[in-house]
């Protein structure tokens, strides 16, 4: 099976945002970047992440390849893509692909996007029992990467405030 190109990442996230909510989305994501400060940004996208995952929960998994399904049967009733999950020693992996958020509100919104990611796999991952010392954060995005990216990278990790 051959991955996916760039440029058709590219192209299946530019359609996926229907036209008719292209430009408003845009225009949103432009007044959001502008009127707030990223940081309530973040807080506020981590929290709607924490809603989803509350309003999708997913059936208690046993193994990190039971949660990958789980997770990915959720973004495909939404149709936002899909996870990939990796676990070793210390942590767990967490790499998002085809996510529509910066397609919908431009590469402004990339860390919103990333924020929310995070709220709803952390949600996700305290559901099933995850203990409260362990968080889910993004990682800063590649350089290489498009500035449009079609993928979160995150972690499950030890909080560094415990």
């Amino acid at each position: 099976m051959s991955s996916l190109s760039s440029e058709e990442i590219a192209y299946y996230e530019s359609v996926h945002c229907d036209r008719q909510w292209r430009l408003f989305n845009q225009a949103l994501g432009m007044e959001l970047g502008e009127g707030l400060p990223d940081s309530e940004l973040k807080a506020l996208f981590a929290r709607l992440g924490r809603r989803v995952a509350q309003s999708m929960p997913l059936e208690r998994c046993q193994t990190v390849a039971e949660l990958e399904a789980a997770m990915n049967r959720a973004w495909a009733d939404m149709r936002w893509g899909f996870v990939r999950l990796h676990e070793d020693e210390d942590r767990l992996w967490l790499q998002h692909h085809c996510q529509p958020l910066v397609a919908s509100f431009g590469s402004v919104s990339l860390p919103w996007a990333q924020s929310f990611f995070e709220g709803v796999y952390e949600g996700w991952l305290e559901a099933q029992g995850s203990p409260a010392a362990l968080a889910v954060s993004a990682l800063v995005p590649d350089a290489a990467e498009p500035t449009v990216s079609p993928r979160i990278h995150l972690q499950l990790h030890r909080r560094a405030d415990r």
